[in-house]
């Protein structure tokens, strides 16, 4: 679509497409971490002029990141505060990404006693082990005070790390101004408007348990629990409860026992002072003067929960810039890194099977079984000990039928066990609880029916919906509302080339049919469609180890960052220049010569990364002296088998 082709009064257009950029990171694990690494690291290597040699990365203004992103967004944007030596931001962040030394760590901090006694609020758990273990060799103890505007050289105005609030289940914006700002940004919160937090508490967080927040993905992670977790010596419970802002919702009891305590009087005298019918708007008001209780926790969960992409929050951050609610102007471009897809493997249910021996007997039958052969040891314990003197009896039949009673009762107690928790009746309330979703009755009929059914059938049934929900959870949840947002974001009527975004898959063999349908920039080479493949085709990771640095696993997301970056400036210089009457009439002659410099410069570097799609990778080896870090070559990365003879 052609800028005369549109409605001037929807339109938004960026006569500097280069020099207000905002970024958007997505989650996945160290896969997003590396590859936002490696566009991180290339919009470094493009240098915007050949006088001052400035990288195009310092006109960088905003970064929003959720889950695995966040790892290289909160240690990009402390370090932006103090230098801009970009290579030794480089130099830690792929040394921390291979996790061996970070997982040992991890692993020490759980199972010592000292470290959790340090941190008396914070629960015993993996996620809070890996807080720890970022804070000590990411952030060496830094809050997120470092971030406030100061006079340091961070050319970053805003950052935002995304989490998910288990309150409400709503995005959770975990913001962050980095550069002062001429008006006041009312809408600038650190948390959403059903939850949000303070500067005096928010600027106190460590930096470690807000990546935590943003990157404890469900499965891999508990979630994190606040104010707890977030807590120790410096930040204490009664000053973040002072700094919780909270919106009701329901004005019920149970939301105010919640927040305000059961027993708090002055929730009584509030509610008393309302004679009916309550204005409801004024009784919310005035409860929220009420002080949190002290009892009050909530949970965050990854970032990617909401939104992967990262997309609503620069959208949001965008928005506010253009209604001049800050002071800070609206972006020239915002690109989406982003190392989700819309490609899943089929889903394949299991197969229909026969089953044999134990998998053949129901539950009942099992525990009568198990009823007969308690008895029948019972009986030989009875006579072995009634009917032989203590000299001739034998202490291997002893010990022999002692196990045909044990294990059997073990297992009858397994069984009741679990319909226990299923039901919801242990005796401290825990449990699922079925009677949330059905009635007594139907309960009681299903645990009567499925006792009959043999156990293999139970398995199977149990296996197909644990599959099918991870299905449903990872794939097509989280793909469907990546297409929503990106149908939110891709809105080229208001938004005409201030849009790019830059996928993993981009230029592996994966996405050859779509690429060939649009592609008005240089086909790739065989070599790096081999690399992009490699590391499109890498798993969801919550670290690298000794065999993937082997292997070149992170040199190959790396470097697809590296190279994925500059095929998709070439592709967004190239649809600017189609549009002539955009390109000619909208921009003038001082900044076309700056984006014919900049293709240039990307055409050169193209032809390298065709040559050796691993180029800029090596020579960042030596240039960040990583000696232990291995060089790579194509023999690492042959053509997969699934794409032999089709390409």
């Amino acid at each position: 679509m052609s800028v005369s082709e549109i409605d001037p009064a929807v339109l938004r257009i960026t006569t500097t497409p280069f020099d207000n950029i905002g970024l958007a990171f997505s989650g996945g694990g160290y896969r997003a971490a590396a590859f936002s690494l490696g566009t991180l690291a290339y919009l470094n290597e493009l240098q915007q002029d050949d006088v001052a040699k400035t990288p195009l990365l310092r006109n960088v203004t905003y970064m929003s990141s959720a889950s695995g992103g966040t790892i290289a967004t909160t240690t990009y944007a402390l370090h932006s505060t103090v230098s801009k030596d970009f290579n030794a931001y480089y130099k830690s962040l792929v040394t921390n990404l291979v996790g061996v030394s970070l997982l040992e760590d991890v692993f020490k901090k759980l199972n010592n006693d000292a470290v959790w006694k340090a941190r008396p609020d914070k629960k015993r758990n993996f996620i809070n082990a890996f807080a720890l273990a970022y804070d000590d060799l990411l952030f060496a103890g830094k809050t997120a005070a470092s971030l406030n505007p100061t006079d340091s050289i961070t050319h970053l105005q805003e950052v935002c790390f995304n989490t998910t609030d288990f309150y409400k289940g709503l995005l959770f914006r975990q913001a962050f101004k980095m550069q002062h700002d001429i008006l006041p940004d009312k809408g600038f919160l650190y948390g959403n408007y059903t939850l949000h937090l303070e500067d005096g508490s928010k600027n106190k967080l460590k930096l470690a348990d807000i990546l935590a927040a943003s990157s404890c993905f469900p499965a891999g992670f508990e979630p994190i629990v606040f104010p707890g977790d977030f807590l120790y010596k410096g930040l204490e419970l009664n000053t973040v409860l002072q700094d919780v802002r909270i919106q009701l919702q329901e004005v019920k009891w149970s939301e105010l026992d919640n927040l305000y305590g059961h027993d708090n009087v002055n929730v009584q005298k509030i509610v008393g002072s309302f004679p009916p019918p309550k204005d409801i708007e004024a009784l919310a008001k005035a409860l929220q003067t009420l002080p949190i209780e002290k009892t009050f926790e909530t949970a965050f969960m990854d970032g990617g929960i909401t939104d992967n992409q990262g997309l609503e929050s620069i959208m949001r951050a965008n928005e506010r810039r253009e209604k001049h609610e800050t002071g800070f102007k609206p972006f020239d471009l915002m690109m989406v890194n982003d190392v989700a897809s819309h490609y899943m493997d089929p889903y394949a249910p299991s197969v229909n099977t026969k089953y044999k021996g134990i998998k053949a007997l129901s539950v009942i039958t099992i525990m009568i079984i198990c009823g007969v052969l308690i008895c029948a040891a019972g009986y030989g314990l009875w006579h072995n000990f009634v009917h032989h003197s203590p000299r001739i009896r034998s202490k291997l039949i002893t010990i022999f039928l002692s196990g045909f009673v044990i294990v059997p009762a073990l297992l009858i107690m397994v069984i009741l066990y679990i319909k226990h928790y299923i039901s919801g009746k242990l005796k401290n309330g825990k449990g699922l609880n079925l009677t949330k979703n059905f009635s007594e009755d139907i309960v009681q009929r299903m645990f009567r029916h499925f006792d009959k059914t043999p156990v293999g059938v139970i398995i199977q049934m149990l296996t197909d919906r644990f599959t099918s929900v991870l299905t449903l959870n990872y794939d097509v949840f989280l793909k469907r509302v990546r297409q929503l947002l990106y149908q939110q974001f891709m809105d080229q009527g208001r938004n005409i080339f201030r849009l790019k975004t830059n996928h993993i898959y981009d230029l592996s063999f994966s996405n050859d049919r779509n690429r060939k349908q649009n592609d008005i920039a240089p086909a790739p080479g065989a070599s790096m469609q081999a690399v992009a493949q490699h590391a499109f085709e890498m798993t969801t990771t919550l670290w690298f180890d000794t065999a993937d640095q082997k292997g070149c696993t992170e040199a190959s997301i790396i470097a697809c960052g590296q190279f994925t970056t500059c095929y998709n400036l070439l592709e967004y210089i190239a649809r600017m220049k189609r549009d002539t009457d955009y390109y000619n009439n909208k921009l003038d002659a001082a900044y076309r010569k700056k984006v014919e410099h900049l293709e240039a410069q990307l055409n050169t570097h193209y032809a390298q990364f065709i040559k050796d799609p691993l180029w800029l990778y090596n020579a960042l080896i030596d240039r960040c002296s990583l000696p232990e870090t291995q060089k790579c070559t194509m023999d690492n990365f042959p053509p997969p088998d699934e794409f032999k003879g089709l390409r």
